[in-house]
């Protein structure tokens, strides 16, 4: 109710006005904060552990084909992989052999919208699901990968700028490029602003044919050294400074990003 958000915000206010630092993990939810609050926000992202393990087990990939892996859950409230499947489709149209060249793997629950989309015939053999799997397997069928996707657009009420989910931070632990759909999310200002990849726009079919594409004639380059900034040793370094300041009495005020 407009009451109720009212309250919200005046909440929302006195809380963060009060706040000797205010951290946010993505850019656009920090400027959001300092647009309306009026105070400033450092931006500290999720990250990656290095030193967490794979696991020996995973599924097979086919060494004959390019394998594009998603982990996770596809389907979230408001967002659909439809229009993935939609470039998946426009691909095989220009592509007649392209079940040859690409396999695409989902390593995650199957929702009813998914067991439906593929289900459809004319994917053939270029996409299959290999169920949930646990965390080491996880990990291990990420690490194997040619390249790992993200579904950061698709979102049916409205497209989020500031989505950069934790599995994107675990793909660039994974050290594989990362295609991000979602060109204008901040998973995609993430992935290319630390050379990790490449994004497209996440429901547009043409534009995922053609990086479908570049996948599998050209390849992406594999990251470079630039994504051990959101290793939990660096973003714990940059938290302990913010805490040292604050006991400090350090009066900073200027917004800082990463």
């Amino acid at each position: 109710t407009k009451l109720q958000a009212a309250a919200d915000a005046a909440l929302e206010r006195a809380v963060l006005r009060r706040a000797d630092r205010v951290l946010a993990v993505t850019g656009p939810i920090a400027s959001d904060l300092e647009h309306r609050v009026r105070v400033p926000v450092t931006v500290i992202t999720n990250g990656f552990d290095p030193d967490e393990r794979p696991g020996q087990d995973q599924p097979p990939l086919d060494p004959a084909r390019h394998s594009l892996v998603h982990t996770g859950r596809m389907s979230v409230v408001g967002r659909s992989p439809t229009g993935f499947f939609q470039g998946l489709q426009e691909y095989l149209r220009r592509r007649p052999d392209g079940a040859e060249r690409l396999e695409v793997v989902l390593a995650g629950p199957v929702s009813a919208e998914q067991h439906a989309l593929l289900a459809d015939k004319r994917l053939g053999e270029l996409v299959r699901s290999v169920g949930s799997l646990g965390r080491p397997e996880t990990l291990a069928l990420q690490r194997r990968a040619d390249t790992l996707l993200v579904l950061a657009e698709g979102n049916e009420v409205r497209p989020s700028r500031s989505i950069a989910t934790g599995k994107l931070f675990e793909y660039l632990g994974a050290g594989r490029p990362v295609l991000v759909l979602g060109e204008d999310s901040e998973a995609a200002r993430i992935v290319r602003d630390a050379g990790a990849g490449v994004a497209a726009p996440g429901d547009d079919s043409a534009a995922i044919a053609s990086a479908l594409e570049r996948l599998v004639d050209e390849g992406i380059e594999t990251p470079r050294k630039a994504v051990d900034r959101y290793s939990w040793p660096a973003l714990g370094r940059r938290i302990e400074a913010e805490i040292e300041a604050v006991i400090v009495g350090d009066p900073r005020t200027r917004v800082r990003r990463p």
